[in-house]
């Protein structure tokens, strides 16, 4: 049904690499490059949980698209979801996508335990059903944790208190 709406397979457009990177779309936009950067803009595999960060991603629109959704998502290893926003989320949505363009996610605290983690993104059509390019486990970074004792993968603002109770 899927190939009957879109012309084709999605199975003809996937592409795979050796890192565990795969693609897939119909190509009417491409993701040229995806980044993780540091508070000060500068591209990094490995980060501090709790750091703020940016994704930067910048991409190509082969034919005017109307409201196009970008999405990006951090995934473990074993591909579970962590956490995933698009830019339908806020106030900041893509109108017409035309052309290059860069789109910046500034991220002021990277909530993220110890860990290795992927980077994802995608660019779709308005509902989110068309994929005109995914770029799934794109880039693979570390997070490093330092005097946190927390355990799992988010960490999680929290203040403990005890009240004492009298005999």
């Amino acid at each position: 049904m899927i190939s009957a709406y879109t012309g084709g397979s999605y199975a003809q457009h996937i592409e795979k690499d050796d890192e565990s990177r795969e693609r897939w779309g119909t190509g009417d936009a491409r993701i040229n490059s995806l980044e993780l950067l540091t508070s000060d803009g500068s591209p990094t595999q490995r980060i501090e949980s709790d750091s703020a960060v940016k994704i930067r991603c910048e991409m190509t629109a082969h034919a005017r698209l109307e409201s196009p959704i970008l999405r990006v998502s951090i995934t473990k290893l074993n591909g579970d979801v962590i956490w995933a926003t698009s830019t339908q989320r806020g106030t900041n949505t893509v109108r017409v996508l035309d052309g290059p363009a860069t789109a910046t996610l500034d991220i002021p605290k990277l909530a993220l335990l110890e860990g290795t983690y992927y980077l994802s993104a995608s660019i779709s059509d308005p509902t989110g059903t068309t994929d005109f390019d995914h770029c799934q486990n794109w880039v693979r970074f570390n997070v490093h944790k330092t005097n946190l004792f927390d355990e799992g993968v988010l960490s999680v603002v929290s203040t403990w208190s005890l009240e004492r109770h009298h005999r």
